[in-house]
C-alpha cells in the first residue's frame, strides 16, 4: 500500500512540473492569414537576458517579414552553463543551449534549442463583440510547453 502511494505522489510530482505557457497570440489581421511563423531562441551573453523572437513572412517570396520580441518572466542566459534556461514554477528548466560552431575567424555562437521547452503554434477561432455585433475571426497562438 505505501508503494501504491508513492508511486502515485511521484506520478502527480512529475506532471506538476510540465507547464506551458502562452508566448504569441496575435490575429490574422496583424499577421496575415497566410503566415508562416518561424521562432528562436536570442540570448543576450553580457547581460544575462534571453528572449524568443518570432519572424512572421506570408508565402509571398516578394514580401517582407515582420519580427516580434517576446520576453518572458524567469526566461535568461545562464553563463556559467552558457544555457538559456526558465524557472517555471520553482523549477529550472534548460531551453537550450549556446555553443561554439566554427574554427578560428569562421567560428559562430548559435543557439541550439534542447527540446526541453517545445514551441506548438495553431490558428484557432475567436468570436468577439465589436460593440454592434458579434464577430469571428482567427488568431494564432504559440505555447511553449516544458517538461
Amino acid at each position: 500500500m505505501k508503494n501504491l502511494i508513492l508511486c502515485m505522489t511521484m506520478l502527480m510530482m512529475g506532471s506538476a512540473f510540465a507547464g506551458e505557457i502562452v508566448v504569441f497570440d496575435k490575429s490574422w489581421y496583424e499577421i496575415g492569414n497566410d503566415a508562416y511563423v518561424d521562432q528562436e531562441f536570442v540570448v543576450n551573453e553580457e547581460m544575462g537576458r534571453a528572449w524568443i523572437e518570432f519572424s512572421v513572412s506570408n508565402r509571398d517570396p516578394d514580401s517582407t517579414s515582420q519580427e516580434f520580441r517576446t520576453r518572458l518572466d524567469g526566461l535568461s542566459f545562464d553563463a556559467a552553463s552558457s544555457s538559456v534556461v526558465i524557472d517555471h514554477e520553482g523549477q529550472i528548466v534548460t531551453c537550450a543551449n549556446v555553443v561554439t560552431k566554427g574554427r578560428s575567424v569562421f567560428s559562430t555562437r548559435v543557439v541550439k534549442p534542447t527540446g526541453n521547452c517545445k514551441i506548438e503554434g495553431k490558428w484557432r477561432e475567436i468570436i468577439y463583440d465589436d460593440g454592434y455585433e458579434m464577430k469571428k475571426t482567427y488568431k494564432y497562438t504559440i505555447k511553449m510547453i516544458m517538461k
